[in-house]
């Protein structure tokens, strides 16, 4: 529905002589100056009705050097726009250096589609608060098995040395179920686990515990951000249409309606009067003065009121002091006045603040003498994805899922749990620091710092220290020794080569 209301009625009536715009160089540049007038009056930076009916022009044209003019018409009526730009790429007789630029112009103009960028951070941030509770998920899998023990031998090492047999199993017991009733779920059991597990994970899987942390428990944020408010899509939608030349017929407007939707639309319909009540009530509201002093000052312009162009243009050079657009319309206002001091003023401070953009509004200027037309202000692409990253009420399933699976105290973020447990996976390792329990790196037993680990300037238990200095005693015990290790390198071994097919580099990742 959305695409047929985009194109919906047909392109504004085109200049005399357009037809001609594909054979001669002149009538395009007559072309391309009506483009830059008509792109002033509607507030839009893309003509797309006005494309579209010149790429309908460049399939009927009987010569493939008329197309390609028509087809490069239809890119200046609308840089932001992809089609016209992808024509041009396909296009037999395009250049190999034209096809890549053109390419990346069409691949640029889909990123930075204001409609597109707005939809692609919603679905974003739910894709990564996703894979956060993925990843929390396989490290809690993978850190079981392989440093499980470890955490279960500290676990039980706070305990008495006569308690250790079945007390922790009910301590434990006991604290999850005081967890479940006091009301936290599955997920506040995973990043509980997950958290425990962290100081045990090498360096490098404790960074993306970190990172899997901070996305995981900001999912409810990103609900809010993928639970688009109706009334702001809407809105967004409608200056999506201003911003892309839309024609009259595409619009529904409401009595509510955004301010930009109502003057485009009494504009575009020949109702200036109202158009210039909707900016000047826009104004009394303090919407962004700058924006409408300028829609107004072209709008003066283009009908020959100069002064009153000058006095809109200086109120949006004093609330935009950086922006060359109004300094620019101000030089041009001063220079039909023939003001030429003034207006030479106001063309060096637009030079100061940017002297490319100046130079692009002087080359879309018309040919020959007459006034210049004014730099076009279309909705800035803020006000279209603004509202669409604006986080409204989420789903009405979002809440209950999000108490049962974490807990159902709305005035305890979520996202703060998120946040602690990142803290907490990058400081694990200088916070545990030789207190906790190591496996040793040659044979695989828990290595307790506590009560087992006695060789200093080491990781390997005693055992294997004195194995490879032949020290140990006991031939049997030696034998036992060996054979552990061995078992221990072949476990390792495995666990390589089901990480490395899971996804290749895993297994050297996690060791």
């Amino acid at each position: 529905m959305g695409l047929v209301l985009l194109v919906a009625g047909t392109a504004a009536a085109l200049p005399p002589g357009w037809q001609a715009a594909g054979r001669s160089p002149e009538a395009r540049a007559r072309l391309r100056a009506w483009m830059e007038r008509l792109r002033a009056e509607r507030l839009a930076s893309d003509l797309v009705p006005l494309e579209l009916r010149l790429l309908e022009e460049a399939q009927r044209a009987p010569t493939s050097e008329e197309a390609l003019a028509w087809a490069e018409l239809a890119a200046a009526a609308a840089p932001g726009d992809p089609r016209a730009r992808w024509v041009l790429v396909t296009r037999p007789e395009t250049r190999w250096a034209e096809r890549v630029r053109h390419g990346l112009a069409a691949l640029r103009a889909v990123v930075a589609d204001p409609w597109v960028a707005g939809q692609l951070a919603a679905r974003a941030a739910l894709g990564v608060g996703l894979a956060g509770w993925a990843t929390l998920a396989a490290l809690l899998v993978w850190g079981a098995a392989a440093r499980g023990r470890l955490l279960l031998h500290d676990y039980a090492d706070a305990f008495p040395w006569r308690y250790r047999r079945w007390t922790p199993f009910g301590v434990g017991l006991f604290l999850a179920g005081a967890a479940w009733a006091a009301g936290f779920g599955p997920g506040a059991g995973l990043g509980a686990l997950a958290a425990a597990l962290v100081p045990y994970l090498p360096s490098r899987g404790r960074v993306l515990a970190a990172g899997a942390f901070l996305a995981a428990f900001s999912l409810p944020l990103a609900l809010g951000l993928g639970a688009f408010d109706p009334d702001s899509s809407s809105r967004a939608w409608q200056r999506y249409l201003v911003r892309t030349g839309a024609e009259p017929g595409a619009f529904e407007p409401g009595p509510d309606a955004d301010p930009v939707v109502r003057y485009t639309l009494a504009q575009r319909r020949g109702r200036r009067d109202e158009a210039a009540r909707v900016a000047e009530a826009a104004l009394a509201r303090g919407e962004d003065p700058g924006f409408w002093h300028v829609t107004l000052g072209n709008a003066a312009y283009l009908r020959g009121r100069y002064q009153e162009a000058e006095g809109h243009y200086q109120a949006a050079a004093a609330a935009r002091p950086d922006d060359p657009v109004p300094w620019y319309n101000l030089h041009l206002a001063r220079l039909a006045r023939l003001e030429l001091r003034g207006a030479d003023e106001a063309l060096q401070k637009a030079r100061s603040v940017d002297a490319s953009a100046v130079e692009r509004f002087e080359a879309r200027q018309p040919p020959g003498e007459g006034d210049g037309v004014p730099a076009a202000v279309p909705v800035p692409p803020a006000w279209i994805y603004g509202p669409l990253l604006r986080p409204a009420a989420v789903p009405a399933w979002a809440g209950p899922v999000v108490g049962w699976f974490v807990w159902p105290w709305p005035a305890v973020p979520v996202w703060a749990a998120g946040l602690a447990g990142f803290v907490l996976a990058l400081l694990a390792g200088r916070l545990a620091g030789a207190r906790r329990s190591r496996l040793c790196p040659g044979c695989g037993v828990v290595v307790c710092p506590r009560c087992g680990y006695r060789v200093k300037g080491t990781e390997l238990c005693a055992a294997c220290w004195s194995l490879d200095r032949a020290e140990a005693p006991d031939p049997a015990e030696t034998e036992r020794v060996r054979e552990r290790r061995r078992r221990w390198r072949r476990r390792l071994d495995r666990g390589t080569r089901l990480g490395n097919a899971v996804l290749p580099g895993w297994g050297r990742f996690l060791s």
